[in-house]
This record gives structure tokens, C-alpha cells and sequence, in this order.
């Protein structure tokens, strides 16, 4: 019975998942949740209900997933060649510049700062005495901040800067941070000719959506190519209070909107599965321009196995492919699971893949299925990131909720024309221009009602997770055993 209920990859992710997690935990959380995680999954599994016994076998891979993690079994967070006191025979307090290669597209906060990850090539000292090209040894990287005046560096290219580096004190993905100024940093050229053309491509889709009024070309940006340095922080504000920021994510929505245009495009060819392969290979295409970012990489991922799936006529199921997305991310970038988008990206869709049938089902009481059924998977959304939203900032936006009911249309509309501008901007530039204005103006006034609303204020402790989490398994497995 479990077998067949159950899958072995479902298991595996969350055994991975708390493997990484148990790596941090605190020893006194760590023991209890190893108590009750063991406790509760053996009395659940001696339950004569599969839906129970699912749910016990589910705790009984949490409790082994701490256990490991408790033992360090994962990578070390933080190399060990950070721990000394000098980098490749330099002492750190020599150290007067570097040079890397980005790893990412830089990234913008609402205070105006900017942030780059970048990945050590070569270290000098002061007035550049010593040099050291760093070849062969482990890859260090460092996360840069320019407070005011940062440019827009792209993913592959090679940047300066002539600042002092000190090692990172959090656990993380970057061994280094450093602060500077904008006019210590300087660009040297790409990592490679392919990166070159991607940053060039993202100028041209930039200097075409320039052409349209400024509000606009930054929304677009922010939705098209994930590029909120225009956005400006009053409109990050008014989206974030209105509960709707998960919108200017790149995730599910867009690739769902791109996908579908490219099955529109090629209707006249033969095969369904022949329209899938080449929509789901410019999917790809798009991820590799946009960047990976955790929410879009988790959904061009999940659509790539289900293409797989389909491609062998197997049968594909939301949590089994959300799993085994979440553990092919983690076994090549286990440091994102630390990091905030990517939580909320896979605790939303766990949300609507756990929760929302049953909200569904319970809505069609009260009202309409049109209405009622969009708002139980926002409810569902919801309800699985409030604790993560909670714990990170105290402070939660229900009103997100109808929000999204109401922006979601409009948001996939405004991405819609926003592309067929930049496809037809050469032939009919007037009208599109006119009612991307226009559409901007509807969003952004419904963002500003929705962010009149208060929020609601809860001190998170990190104890409450155990609940939860085992509220949330024992809730699914439960009724997936009834079925």
C-alpha cells in the first residue's frame, strides 16, 4: 500500500531538503525535532490507515534527514582555505583588489545599493605588487555591494575592483564580502563569447522596451527579463504591502505565458509531441537569457520533466515532479536552499499541490467555481509561505489573497502584449504603446488600493516549523491514503 501511495522521490527530497537543514539547526532544536519527528512517525506507522502510515513514513525520513544533517554529512558551507589567515600565501590584511567573473546578473534593493556575486580569478596587493592568478584550487567566490552609482553587470562578465575582501561570518554560498564604491569597479571584457551575446541581447530587449514611457519599460523589464534596477522603491513598496510581489518574480506565470505562445506559433506542425520539444527548447533559451533564478529555474524544470514524461508516456504527477526538481537544484546548488526565493518558490507550489484541492473542494460550497477555485490555491499559496514570510520579517500581507485574484489576469495580459511589442514594435508601435499605458495604470492603481491594507504582525519562532510542517505532511498523506 505505501508503495503504491507513496513515491520514493517524494521521500528522497524531503530527506535531502532537512539533510541541509539539519546542518544548521541549533543543538536543542535539533534534538527535539529528532524526538518528535521519530516519536510521532513510528506512531503513525503503526496506524492501520495508509494515509497515516504515508504520513509516518514521510516523519520517519524528516528524523533521519536531521540526523544526517546534525552529522555534517553535507558540504561544509564555508571552505576551510576562508578559516586561515591568508589566501594563497597573501595575508588578508595585504590584500588591496580582485578580479572575478559574475555569477549571476546583479541585483538591485530598493535603497539604490547593488549587489554582485563573483567568482575569484586573481588577487593583488597593494599598488599591485604581488599578483596571484587563482588556478587549479577550490572556487572562491565574494558577494560585492556598491551602495549608490552601481552599473548593470550581466552573468560571465569579468569585473575589477579595487577594495579590501574580508571573510564572510555567515554560513552561505559566497566565501568573501567586500563593500566599495562605483568608481572602484570596473568591467574587463566576458567570460566567454556566448555570455557576450546574452548581455547584448538583454540591451536590445531593454533598448526597445525604452521606447516606451518609463513605468511601463520598468515593469516590463521586471516581469520579462527579472530586472528590477528601474522599478524604483516606491513601486516595490506598493507590491510588496499589496501581497502581490510574488508576481515580479520570474516563475510558473511567465513561462506558462512563453510556452503557450510558442504552441500558438507552432500549431501548423505535425505531432503534439513535436510542438512540446521545440516550445519547451525555447523555454530553455528564455531561462539562459532571464538567468536562473531559483522561482524560474524551479518551473522551467518541472515543465522539462514533465516534457520528459510526456516524451516516454508516463504518467506525471505535480509532487513527485516538484520533488525531483527540488533535489536536481540541490544536488547542483545546495546553498540555495538557504536562500529566501527559493523557499517561497517551492512552499508556494507545495501550498497549492498539498492544500488546494481540499480548499477547492470546501470553496465549492460558498461560491462559484471561477471565483472560488483561483482563490483557494491563492489561499493555499499563502498559507504555505506565511511562516517563512513570518520568520524572515514579522509581517504578512493577506490582502495578497484578493490581490492576486484580481492581478493575475491583468499581470499575464500586460506580459502578453509586452512581448508582441517587442516582436511588432518595427510596425505597429502607437497602439501597443497605448495599451501597455493604459494596463500599467489599472495595475498600479490596484497595487496602491491593495497596499492600504494592514498587514498582519506575528513573532515567528523557529519551533513552531515542527507543527507545521508535520501538520502539513500528515493533512496530505492522510487524505491521499482515502482515495
Amino acid at each position: 500500500m505505501i508503495r503504491a501511495k507513496g513515491s520514493v522521490v517524494v521521500y528522497l527530497a524531503l530527506a535531502f531538503v532537512i539533510v541541509l537543514l539539519g546542518a544548521a539547526l541549533q543543538p536543542l532544536l535539533w534534538f527535539c525535532a529528532l524526538i518528535v519527528c521519530t516519536a510521532v512517525g513510528i506512531t503513525l506507522f503503526s496506524a492501520s490507515a495508509p494515509g497515516l502510515r504515508l504520513s509516518g513514513v514521510c516523519l520517519l525520513a524528516a528524523a533521519l534527514g536531521i540526523l544526517l544533517g546534525y552529522m555534517r554529512i553535507p558540504l561544509e558551507l564555508r571552505h576551510q582555505s576562508t578559516r586561515r589567515s591568508s589566501l594563497v600565501g597573501l595575508p588578508y590584511r595585504e590584500l588591496s583588489g580582485f578580479q572575478g567573473y559574475l555569477l549571476e546578473d546583479s541585483n538591485s534593493s530598493p535603497s539604490g545599493a547593488r549587489t554582485y556575486r563573483i567568482r575569484l580569478r586573481e588577487i593583488w596587493s597593494v599598488e599591485r605588487e604581488r599578483r596571484i592568478r587563482l588556478a587549479g584550487g577550490p572556487r572562491l567566490s565574494v558577494f560585492l555591494v556598491v551602495q549608490q552609482g552601481g552599473q548593470n553587470y550581466f552573468l560571465g562578465q569579468g569585473i575589477e575592483v579595487e577594495a579590501n575582501l574580508r571573510i564572510s561570518e555567515k554560513p552561505g554560498r559566497d566565501h568573501f564580502i567586500c563593500w566599495s564604491k562605483a568608481d572602484q569597479v570596473r568591467t574587463v571584457g566576458y567570460e566567454s563569447p556566448l555570455l557576450a551575446w546574452r548581455a547584448g541581447v538583454r540591451h536590445r530587449i531593454n533598448g526597445t522596451l525604452a521606447e516606451l514611457d518609463l513605468p511601463v519599460a520598468a515593469l516590463l523589464s521586471a516581469l520579462i527579463l527579472g530586472d528590477r534596477s528601474d522599478l524604483g522603491g516606491a513601486v516595490y513598496t506598493r507590491f510588496r504591502e499589496s501581497g502581490s510581489l510574488h508576481l515580479l518574480a520570474l516563475s510558473g506565470l511567465h513561462v506558462g505565458v512563453i510556452y503557450f505562445l510558442a504552441l500558438v506559433v507552432f500549431a501548423f506542425l505535425p505531432g503534439k509531441k513535436t510542438r512540446v520539444v521545440i516550445a519547451t527548447a525555447l523555454i530553455l533559451i528564455f531561462l539562459f537569457i532571464a538567468g536562473p533564478k531559483p522561482s524560474l529555474l524551479r518551473a522551467v524544470m518541472m515543465l522539462c520533466l514533465g516534457t520528459a514524461a510526456l516524451m516516454l508516456d508516463r504518467n506525471i504527477d505535480s509532487l513527485h515532479i516538484l520533488a525531483l526538481s527540488a533535489v536536481l537544484i540541490l544536488l547542483f546548488d545546495p546553498h540555495s536552499l538557504f536562500t529566501l526565493s527559493f523557499q517561497l518558490s517551492f512552499m508556494a507550489l507545495l501550498g497549492i499541490v498539498l492544500v488546494g484541492p481540499a480548499a477547492a473542494r470546501f470553496s465549492r460550497r460558498l461560491l462559484p467555481p471561477r471565483i472560488g477555485q483561483p482563490l483557494s490555491y491563492a489561499f493555499a499559496a499563502q498559507l504555505a509561505t506565511a511562516p517563512l514570510l513570518l520568520s524572515r520579517f514579522g509581517l504578512i500581507y493577506p490582502i495578497g489573497i484578493l490581490a492576486s485574484l484580481v492581478l493575475l489576469p491583468l499581470v499575464t495580459l500586460f506580459i502578453w502584449l509586452g512581448l508582441l511589442f517587442l516582436i511588432f514594435f518595427t510596425i505597429v508601435p502607437g497602439p501597443l504603446s497605448m495599451l501597455l499605458s493604459a494596463l500599467y495604470t489599472l495595475i498600479d492603481k490596484i497595487v496602491e488600493i491593495g497596499a492600504l491594507a494592514p498587514g498582519l504582525r506575528m513573532a515567528w519562532k523557529p519551533v513552531y516549523w515542527i507543527p507545521f510542517l508535520m501538520g502539513l505532511i500528515v493533512f496530505f498523506f492522510e487524505r491521499r491514503g482515502q482515495k
